[in-house]
């Protein structure tokens, strides 16, 4: 895109009077899964790896350190990102002056109503991610005596208060319950290797027609596909309690970042 100086200063400037314009140009979004997706990634990426000290039960010392209130400066300054980039590569600006740009309390407004309204839409993702991270914490320890201070805290804040989905009473329940899924899992995926075995063994057959070997390696590759998605999948498909105290935590969380909404 070259533009003149002037053309160029118009262009930002409908750039970021137009919401719908700023979003196709510099997030590439053009739709409302668009959206959906950007903001899933986000979550797994914040939880996992950004804010891992806040929100991941995985890395966090202390419950005390949960909070929600960094998520929308990150994710500003993940957009913020995208700007320079699409300043400095498609505008051809120097950095200072693309920087620059962004300094109007306008655009700001522009960029945080953008924020804000992905986050009230796509918040559950960022929930879901982090009861995950619970779930997987638990899934580690070999007894139900291994619990930390950090559990301690948790299974007597407000995360767990919600009786009408949380039917486990203490952490030796939860760990239970967490076990049963994990061991559900790993008997349907043995089922499934079981199936696996059995194909190849009659792949191996000397006196085998065309038609029956395609049929069969079709078979094996949607049995290996669907090992990989159980192997990657989460404990709460496995136990109907578990996605019950998922979506409970989920609810929580919703309360409580009201904070920054």
């Amino acid at each position: 895109m070259n533009k003149t100086t002037e053309a160029k200063k118009e262009f930002v400037t409908k750039l970021f009077s137009n919401r719908q314009l700023f979003e196709r140009e510099i997030l590439q979004i053009e739709s409302e899964n668009d959206r959906a997706e950007i903001m899933k990634f986000l979550a797994v990426s914040l939880v996992r790896d950004t804010l891992k000290e806040e929100l991941n039960f995985l890395c966090m010392k202390n419950f005390s350190d949960f909070t929600f209130v960094p998520i929308k400066n990150i994710i500003f300054k993940e957009i913020a990102h995208e700007w320079l980039i699409y300043a400095l590569d498609v505008l051809h600006y120097e950095r200072e002056n693309a920087l620059q740009e962004l300094q109007e309390k306008k655009r700001v407004r522009l960029i945080l109503s953008i924020i804000n309204d992905y986050f009230q839409k796509y918040k559950h993702y960022f929930f879901e991610e982090i009861a995950d991270t619970l779930i997987e914490l638990i899934s580690k320890m070999q007894h139900s005596k291994a619990n930390t201070a950090l559990i301690g805290e948790l299974m007597s804040s407000d995360l767990m208060k919600n009786e009408k989905l949380i039917s486990v009473d203490d952490f030796q329940e939860l760990w239970k319950r967490i076990r049963v899924a994990d061991s559900v899992r790993v008997a349907d995926i043995h089922r499934i290797e079981m199936k696996i075995d059995e194909i190849r063994a009659l792949l191996d057959e000397k006196e085998l027609d065309i038609e029956k070997k395609e049929s069969l390696l079709k078979s094996l590759k949607e049995y290996q596909s669907k090992v990989d998605k159980m192997m990657h999948a989460k404990l709460d498909k496995f136990d109907r309690t578990l996605k019950n105290i998922k979506s409970a935590m989920s609810v929580s969380m919703a309360d409580m970042s009201a904070q920054i909404n």
